[in-house]
């Protein structure tokens, strides 16, 4: 007699790719691919192992179950935060068209294992979410963002309104899902990263409320009369633009934008069978300055992430174009951790352009010039003499920074490249 299954509680998430099925086979492969190394990745930088996830793929994502004791904070704190990130990284150096965007979704409750993987509301519930009009309006509604997040309601009691890791409950929107025709009807919370959602979670924006006893401007579900017709929820108050048109699918019609007017606007209502109804209009807005790019970038550099210290590199430097240091950093940063005579002579001469007006007043980019000069040129002279000037310059070069520079890729044909790493020797020494 086979043994009775057994329920476990797990914490589930669920990640599917937007626009996927309009791409070639080919790019879909791409996607797959990368999207695989990307979760991998976010997993590890977030102290977790994804190869113990129990996951059951699709061509455009996956549903997978967390082992039990995984920290939830860790997961809808840090890993969305390094899963955010790690997209933006990519996407940078993708077309539009093939950029990656993940709608997630997060749950907890009980399954049971079976012959075909796993079965409970757990993965149901996720599922539900990860495919609801209310999560797909908030990614549409936010064409630069890499990710929206739907968590459920007991993810948000129990995880959000910890406020442990940084989470932050205000940065989260209510919003319901309420499908009758399957029996299904859940409360959930939707965060954008780096897009913050104007107005504090209550009122809609232009100050609309449920009248007493009335039905919650949360709530999806139509009310009426004993016996009458069921009304939709109460509608937002007008605002400065108009809010986007749903079909009876619940797809949302592109967000029209007024003159000067906010950057998107989407729903926070509900689904109600196939139609979701408009219940709070969410002004979402172009995302703020971060603070301090060069610092960002700056770790983004010592953690090898050159795509994000490229990016927050060029941020600062448009705050400060004459800042020697920004132009010495975005240099290292464009380099990439390659040798310089790996890059073609367009990015060398960019790369040399910007330290040629920092090497004046910054040692450490006087030497890095030469050496991709030299680098580029492979003019490597191992058997004359090293020119007085170049020692001195070198001998000028903080010890941290020869290091730093040597530190990106190795090139001992390299003259500079040798001073620069006997200097920061001598250091450590």
């Amino acid at each position: 007699m086979a043994a009775r299954p057994q329920l476990v509680d797990r914490f589930v998430v669920g990640v599917d790719v937007s626009g996927y099925s309009s791409r070639t086979t080919r790019r879909q492969l791409e996607v797959q691919q990368d999207l695989d190394e990307i979760l991998t990745a976010a997993a590890e930088r977030s102290g977790m192992d994804r190869s113990r996830w129990v996951r059951q793929m699709s061509g455009d994502g996956e549903l997978a179950e967390l082992p039990e004791g995984t920290d939830p904070v860790a997961v809808v704190g840090r890993w969305v935060a390094e899963l955010d990130e790690l997209l933006r990284d990519h996407n940078d150096g993708h077309a539009p068209g093939n950029a990656i965007r993940l709608r997630v979704a997060m749950h907890t409750d009980v399954l049971a294992r079976s012959s075909l993987g796993a079965a409970g509301p757990a993965l149901v519930v996720v599922s539900r979410l990860l495919d609801s009009a209310p999560v797909r309006a908030a990614l549409a509604a936010a064409p630069n963002a890499s990710l929206a997040l739907i968590v459920s309601d007991a993810v948000y009691r129990k995880v959000v309104l910890s406020e442990f890791g940084g989470l932050r409950p205000a940065a989260f929107r209510e919003a319901g899902v309420d499908l009758p025709g399957k029996g299904f009807h859940e409360l959930a919370y939707i965060h954008v990263p780096g897009f913050p959602l104007a107005g504090d979670r209550g009122d809609p924006p232009g100050g609309t409320t449920a009248a007493p006893g009335g039905p919650s401007p949360y709530d999806g579900r139509p009310s009426g009369g004993p016996g009458g017709p069921a009304a939709p929820p109460p509608q937002a108050a007008a605002g400065p633009a108009a809010p986007p048109s749903w079909d009876a699918a619940g797809r949302a019609a592109p967000p029209s934008r007024d003159a000067g007017g906010p950057a998107a606007l989407f729903s926070v209502g509900a689904q109600y069978g196939e139609t979701f109804y408009q219940a709070q209009t969410i002004q979402i807005h172009a995302p703020a300055e971060r603070p301090d790019p060069f610092g960002l970038g700056l770790s983004a550099l010592r953690a090898r992430r050159y795509a994000a210290a490229r990016r927050r590199m060029a941020e600062a430097r448009e705050l400060d174009p004459g800042d020697p240091r920004v132009c010495y950093y975005l240099a290292l940063a464009m380099l990439g951790g390659h040798r310089p005579h790996l890059h073609h002579r367009a990015s060398v001469e960019e790369i040399t352009s910007l330290l040629d007006g920092a090497r004046d007043r910054l040692p450490e980019a006087g030497a890095l010039w030469c050496l991709v000069l030299e680098d580029h040129r492979m003019s490597w002279t191992p058997h004359t003499a090293v020119p007085p000037e170049l020692v001195r310059l070198v001998d000028t070069v903080p010890p941290d920074r020869a290091a730093e520079i040597t530190g990106q890729f190795t090139a001992e044909e390299n003259q500079v490249w040798r001073l620069l790493a006997a200097r920061a020797e001598r250091s450590a020494g």
